[in-house]
């Protein structure tokens, strides 16, 4: 089993049967972060807003700034085993595209 499989069955112990969909969120977030900082990465901010929108993780790496937003899935005990495989990077729209953009280039300009 992968670093990620490891830490997603951790997670999910800890998950229980009733968890808020803002939860499972911040479980995904903090897997992320720690999978980042495990490539050798900084973390310089997480959860950084402004009226436009949001970006989950920004991180740095030999001078180089990363975006991440991050989508987090689980599957339900009982749930059909078709709702297993979701792609979750068809849930970044363009339009959502277009506010990271927006808020990463604010966050350079402030940098």
């Amino acid at each position: 089993m992968n670093t990620i499989q490891n830490t997603i069955q951790g997670q999910n112990k800890k998950i229980g049967s009733q968890v808020s969909i803002k939860r499972v969120g911040q479980i995904g977030e903090n897997i992320a972060t720690r999978l980042i900082k495990e490539q050798g990465y900084t973390i310089l901010d997480r959860n950084y807003r402004k009226k436009i929108g949001e970006i989950d993780i920004i991180a740095e790496k030999n001078g180089v700034i990363l975006f991440f937003e991050v989508k987090t899935a689980y599957l339900r005990e009982g749930e059909p085993k078709s709702f297993q495989w979701i792609f979750l990077e068809e849930k970044i729209t363009p339009r959502k595209q277009g506010k990271i953009r927006k808020v990463a280039m604010l966050y350079l300009n402030e940098k």
